[in-house]
């Protein structure tokens, strides 16, 4: 699975998303090599033709047809790359990449995991989640304002930023603390992994 080119891992994730029954691989591994460019070219062109042909029935753009059309022509293409796995043992693989998949979900090593993601990615997921949820309070909180109070005064107003300000305090600290309970508890998740695997 390591010295696959990428050409080759393309085509076996076209093998394992796409045609996972495999019917198109099988069909086409017995086939002569010209059959096989021939029969490319006709899934290549109609997948192409039959995208333009439908979208030419809507009010789209030229361009934007063309442009929408081109995606799976695109995605179609990729089918091509089968020439490199064919002289492959692609049962061999499959195998091994089911291997790998329940490995990586008996160790809980998916990279999804926040024990899995390294530090600075962890940092910059909560930094967005923090903001994200600053802008929505700042949102939720400005509508509820103006909702409640129709003609405000600058004292209102002045009222409105004291009180989100302090919000928005409470808010950090408490964001901190559940942050570096979850950070101890990632890390300490680390480590009983790491001593585990020795």
């Amino acid at each position: 699975m390591k010295n696959l080119t990428i050409t080759q891992k393309i085509a076996i994730k076209w093998l394992t998303t796409i045609d996972s029954n495999q019917a198109i691989y099988l069909l086409l591994k017995p086939l002569h090599v010209t059959l096989r460019v021939l029969f490319y070219a006709l899934l290549i062109g109609g997948t192409f033709f039959i995208s333009k042909f439908g979208l030419s029935l809507t009010e789209l753009t030229k361009d934007v047809s063309l442009a929408i059309a081109l995606i799976p022509t695109i995605g179609v293409s990729f089918i091509v790359f089968y020439e490199s796995i064919f002289s492959l043992n692609v049962p061999e693989i499959l195998k091994e990449k089911r291997e790998q998949k329940q490995f990586i979900k008996a160790t809980k090593a998916q990279w999804w995991r926040l024990r899995n993601m390294k530090f600075w990615v962890r940092i910059i997921l909560y930094l967005f989640i923090y903001i994200f949820i600053q802008q929505f309070l700042q949102i939720a909180s400005m509508v509820a304002f103006f909702e409640t109070v129709q003609a405000p005064t600058q004292a209102h107003i002045n009222e409105f930023i004291n009180q989100f300000q302090t919000l928005l305090k409470y808010f950090t600290v408490a964001y901190i603390l559940m942050l570096g309970t979850m950070e101890y508890f990632i890390n300490k998740r680390k480590a009983k992994q790491c001593s585990s695997q020795s």
